[in-house]
């Protein structure tokens, strides 16, 4: 109707004035004419609307990357800004590291299955070695070199028919430590003990060093990498404990 004013879609006669009508007015109320129809004032207040808001957003996204200085993080480079996580053992990892270090010397004890028994507690490439006076023998690699560093393979378990009595391998304080490779590394004390009055040597009663292992995770579950026996005090040998 020509000459009607609309204040949120409620129309009001042409002749009412009020102080109502002065406010509404002075608020940005469309007015219906032949010329500016009320839907397209309405559109073109709710562009107005959006432009100032899009304005509104943009200042303050400087005035946050100015505070910032200039660098606003995502959550991409706020994690490559981050140390990387070490690796870490759950429990059962430790549970079944310290089964295979048992199993090592039960293995090597009874020198089970020819000494195979000992040798498939490595990984395909694992080795053994001993260090006596702070060098490296030569290492037992493989599968059929560590059966006979059990005693087993083409020796044939010939140790367990000593007549002096076979050393017990008990191995004590394993402490095992996770490696960033996804392994594990670990220190052992070993305490042979004396068998009919005899001790190892006249150096080494009982106690005769420990050993040092890595730790491979296969799918086959945990399995040594390596393995060195260490002879001497371990004062000597560099070890973290004192």
């Amino acid at each position: 109707m020509a000459g009607t004013k609309y204040f949120g879609g409620v129309s009001s006669p042409a002749g009412v004035r009020s102080t109502r009508t002065k406010a509404a007015a002075s608020s940005n109320v469309c007015e219906s004419t032949a010329a500016r129809p009320w839907e397209e004032c309405m559109v073109n207040s709710r562009l107005s609307t959006m432009v100032v808001s899009a304005i509104t957003g943009a200042c303050v996204a400087l005035a946050v990357s100015a505070y910032t200085g200039g660098r606003a993080e995502t959550p991409l480079l706020a994690q490559a800004a981050r140390p990387a996580q070490q690796n870490t053992l759950t429990a059962m990892d430790y549970v079944q590291i310290h089964n295979l270090v048992a199993s090592y010397a039960r293995g090597n004890d009874t020198c089970g299955n020819n000494g195979y028994m000992y040798a498939d507690l490595f990984t395909a490439d694992g080795s053994f070695n001993s260090s006596r006076n702070g060098k490296l023998g030569t290492p037992a690699v493989g599968r059929e070199a560590l059966a006979e560093a059990a005693g087993g393979g083409s020796k044939k378990c010939a140790k367990l028919d000593r007549p002096e009595g076979l050393w017990i391998h008990a191995i004590v304080n394993l402490i095992i430590e996770p490696s960033a490779d996804g392994g594990a590394t670990g220190t052992s004390d070993l305490v042979y003990p004396s068998l009919k009055g005899k001790d190892f040597d006249a150096n080494h009663a009982g106690h005769v060093g420990g050993y040092r292992y890595v730790f491979a995770k296969t799918p086959q579950g945990w399995r040594f990498k390596s393995v060195v026996h260490e002879l001497e005090p371990w004062a000597k040998v560099g070890n973290p404990r004192g």
